[in-house]
C-alpha cells in the first residue's frame, strides 16, 4: 500500500520487479435536503414551530477520495437531484467511476493500481442486464415490462446431480421472446422436480 509522509510527500518503497503500488481510494456521498435544519429553536411556550412536512429536494453529492486529497482535485464529483422518483442508480455510479474516477486516477498516480472501496449501500448494487430476478417477471405471460432473462436450471434428480435447463423465454412462435410468467415457469419446475410415486 503506498503511504505519504506529513508534508504529503510519498514514502520510498522498494518493490519487486513488475509490482506496482497500490492506492486506496474511497468513495464518498452525502445527501442533503431543502428542509434540512435545527429540530431544537428557541420559542414561546405557547407557540409552535410551523416546519415542513417532508425533507424537501435533495441533492446527492459524489466524490471519490484518495489518501492525499480529493481525487482528481475536485473534478470528478458528481452533484444529482434526488427525491421522489429520482434517486442515484447503479447505472450512474458506474459511468462516474470509469467516466471519471479511473481516468483521474489513471492521470494524477501513473504507475500505480488502485483499490477502490464503497460502502454496501442499495444504490450500488448493478445486476447483470439478463439476471434472473423475480421482481422483473409479470405474474402471467407478456406484458408491457418484459425483459429478456437467462436460462434457468435446476437438478433433475437430486442423487444424479444432472442438471435441467429451464428457458425463461417462451418458445411458442406466438410469444416469441416474451418471458415466462412467474406462474407457469414455477409450475414447470415444481412438475418437472418431483418424484413419481409408485
Amino acid at each position: 500500500m503506498m503511504e505519504w509522509d506529513a508534508n504529503l510527500q510519498p514514502s520510498t518503497k522498494t518493490l519487486p520487479e513488475g509490482v506496482r503500488p497500490i492506492v486506496f481510494i474511497t468513495h464518498d456521498k452525502c445527501t442533503f435536503n431543502s428542509n434540512d435544519g435545527r429540530k431544537r429553536i428557541w420559542i414561546y411556550e405557547d407557540k409552535s414551530p410551523l416546519r415542513k412536512k417532508g425533507r424537501g429536494q435533495g441533492l446527492h453529492v459524489s466524490d471519490f477520495l484518495s489518501p492525499i486529497g480529493r481525487l482528481g482535485d475536485g473534478s470528478v464529483y458528481e452533484i444529482l437531484k434526488c427525491g421522489g422518483d429520482v434517486w442515484c442508480t447503479g447505472e450512474d455510479m458506474m459511468e462516474q467511476l470509469t467516466k471519471k474516477a479511473i481516468p483521474s486516477f489513471e492521470s494524477s498516480f501513473p504507475r500505480c493500481q488502485a483499490l477502490f472501496a464503497f460502502d454496501h449501500a442499495k444504490s450500488h448494487e448493478q445486476y447483470a442486464s439478463d439476471a434472473l430476478r423475480t421482481g422483473k417477471m409479470n405474474l402471467s405471460p407478456g406484458g408491457k415490462n418484459t425483459v429478456s432473462m437467462r436460462d434457468g436450471w435446476f437438478f433433475k434428480d437430486a442423487n444424479s446431480g444432472e442438471i435441467q435447463k429451464q428457458s425463461m423465454m417462451l418458445i411458442d412462435e406466438q410469444f416469441y421472446s416474451q418471458t415466462q410468467g412467474q406462474k407457469s415457469s414455477h409450475v414447470t419446475q415444481t412438475f418437472e422436480t418431483i418424484p413419481q410415486l409408485n
